[in-house]
């Protein structure tokens, strides 16, 4: 089983990601929106035109999990001998989270597909994390005084920095009255598993967003 160095990919999808924020910033926010589909479809591109994987290797919204209330964002499944590749992606737009309640819960559900992903054990060769985040999450995880940081630690923000995040110190949130939302939203996940939660990559992309990939390890 080979394992493909991603990092051009990486760096071609951030290129992508860094031109479509700069035509937002000159077109106008409104008509003209960057989703959480938008970073999909430029990752699916960056992907594929790498020659190395193909479309029909794609398999999308997948009951993957053990909880099949959950959709898996993203499967690769190569039919050469590549590692089958499990992804998440997550996109918290500006101005949408300002509130400490609203970051707490983009936290919330940050920590849950991290969960998630780790759980699915052997089912994929890689699990990756791939997060555009704004300058307030920034902000929020670079504040080791938050919730969730005090007691699962910092999310990695520089590349080649890892988190070990315990199944215990997880489970310990259950009581916090800011994480309520989080548990609720993971009803039927599992908690029982230590997994490590690697930056493979870090990018700044627009004015005020952040590219990060993540590979889970466990």
């Amino acid at each position: 089983m080979s394992s493909f160095d991603f990092s051009e990919i990486f760096e071609n999808f951030s290129e992508l990601l860094k031109e479509r924020f700069s035509e937002q910033k000159k077109l106008g926010k409104t008509e003209y929106r960057v989703e959480e589909d938008t970073i999909r479809y430029f990752f699916f591109y960056a992907v594929t035109t790498s020659g190395y994987y193909k479309a029909t290797d794609f398999w999308l919204e997948g009951h993957f999990y053990d909880n099949k209330n959950a959709e898996l964002d993203t499967f690769i499944n190569p039919k050469n001998e590549e590692k089958s590749i499990a992804i998440e992606f997550k996109y918290n737009r500006l101005n949408n989270e300002k509130s400490d309640g609203a970051k707490t819960d983009n936290a919330g559900n940050i920590f849950r597909d991290l969960n998630r992903l780790a759980h699915l054990g052997k089912k994929a060769q890689r699990k990756l994390f791939v997060y555009v985040a704004n300058d307030v999450m920034k902000e929020y995880f670079s504040n080791k005084q938050s919730l969730w940081c005090k007691t699962l630690g910092t999310i990695p923000l520089e590349k080649d920095k890892s988190l070990n995040i315990s199944h215990k110190n997880v489970n310990s949130l259950k009581s916090k009255s800011g994480c309520r939302t989080y548990f609720k939203n993971a009803e039927g996940d599992s908690f029982d598993r230590d997994f490590t939660v690697s930056c493979v990559f870090e990018k700044q992309i627009g004015e005020k967003e952040f590219l990060y990939i993540y590979e889970i390890l466990n």
